[in-house]
């Protein structure tokens, strides 16, 4: 063996494995971006579910059309009573669905615009337009209060979510090019 010839071996070995981990290491974050990447599009899919059919289930059957359906409800031992929901007492029907939260899209316009501006600045910076840094994180702000006001006003919630729902997905395609 060559003088040093030890040291040699044991220094490639380091290399290798330090390549070893690399490798790894790439790998394993290839598989997290993959299954956030899934887990968001399962998301969005479901929120998209959600919106279009405005949060009913559709029936799957009409009981009435089969011939075979001869169902008759037994007596219930107690009668149904309607009381009144704790928080509005004048109400005895049931309530419809909360509204979806819109504190998330209004929180990330404030820190688009406030304490995050120079994170923001500084993350478009280091893309190809890096020129128009300033412009988009304040456009992307724009949106995401637009968005949070179109949830919270009952009227245009749903335009609001099918909103949020194109911007995640923008947000997904860019992110990922």
């Amino acid at each position: 063996m060559a003088k040093g010839g030890y040291q040699r071996q044991r220094l490639q070995q380091k290399k290798d494995a330090e390549r070893k981990a690399r490798k790894r290491a790439r790998r394993n974050k290839v598989a997290a971006q993959w299954a956030i990447g899934i887990a968001v599009l399962a998301l969005l899919g479901t929120v998209l579910g959600v919106t279009l059919t405005g949060g009913k289930k559709k029936p799957l059957a009409n009981p009435s059309a089969s011939p075979s359906a001869s169902i008759t409800p037994s007596p219930s031992p107690t009668p149904l009573i309607l009381t009144p929901h704790p928080r509005h007492p004048h109400c005895l029907a049931p309530m419809s669905p909360p509204r979806p939260k819109f504190g998330f899209w209004l929180a990330t316009a404030y820190i688009s615009l406030g304490p995050g501006w120079e994170k923001g600045l500084e993350i478009m910076r280091r893309t190809p337009i890096a020129d128009y840094a300033a412009p988009v994180v304040v456009a992307g702000a724009l949106a995401d209060l637009a968005i949070g006001l179109a949830i919270a006003w009952r009227r245009t919630t749903r335009l609001g979510l099918l909103a949020a729902l194109g911007l995640s997905l923008g947000y997904l395609v860019i992110g990922t090019v």
